[in-house]
């Protein structure tokens, strides 16, 4: 059992230190910020922040789009141009 949790954190490790699944879980929260702020902050029951989030918030574009646009632009081009500066 202790192998097994040792064996997750290890996982878990590993997938934080990967460029792409950090930069795109913070362009993510950085453009969908209110709907965490709504979860988190919100004294409304769980049933009504779900549909204000649904009604409010969910678009293709900033949900998915343009988080992953931003994450494969941070992995790809800034290592370019940062090398491009220093030389």
């Amino acid at each position: 059992m202790i192998e097994l949790i040792k064996n997750f954190f290890e996982s878990l490790k590993e997938r934080i230190k990967n460029p792409l699944i950090g930069a795109l879980a913070f362009s993510w929260f950085f453009i969908n910020w209110k709907i965490v702020f709504v979860i988190l902050f919100s004294k409304q029951t769980i049933e009504n922040k779900i549909t204000h989030i649904e009604s409010n918030y969910i678009e293709f574009c900033s949900n998915y789009f343009y988080p992953i646009c931003i994450a494969l632009f941070y992995v790809i081009i800034v290592p370019y141009i940062l090398q491009f500066i220093e030389w």
